[in-house]
């Protein structure tokens, strides 16, 4: 999933880590505009990308119902539930800490659109 910041896609009007100055050095309303300080030079744009966490978040999410199944599978042998279910523990966290608003923001990629 990809974003132009003040572009054609939506927005994110709260400014988190490096999206500020990534921000600050790239606006743009989706056309050319004039920067006051040099008046022939168009502002750059900048494209914002998540992909990179959206594919981290459904690799989880896989791993998550694979741990699931495994448990189901090994149901009679206690040791090895208990052990499939810390595993499962481990990934409901890191789940829930990735899977918001905030942690893609906060590992937003942004680069220059030309």
């Amino acid at each position: 999933m990809s974003m132009e910041i003040r572009g054609n896609y939506n927005y994110l009007g709260t400014n988190y880590g490096g999206q500020m100055k990534a921000e600050q050095e790239c606006k743009g309303n989706g056309q050319p505009a004039v920067n006051s300080s040099n008046p022939q030079k168009p502002e750059e744009q900048c494209v914002a990308n998540t992909n990179a966490v959206e594919r981290e978040i459904r690799k989880l999410k896989e791993k998550k119902q694979q741990l699931e199944q495994q448990i189901r599978s090994a149901y009679g042998d206690e040791n090895k539930v208990k052990e499939l279910e810390r595993k499962l523990g481990q990934v409901e966290n890191e789940l829930k800490r990735k899977d918001n608003d905030t942690y893609r923001r906060q590992n937003t990629s942004f680069s220059e659109k030309r």
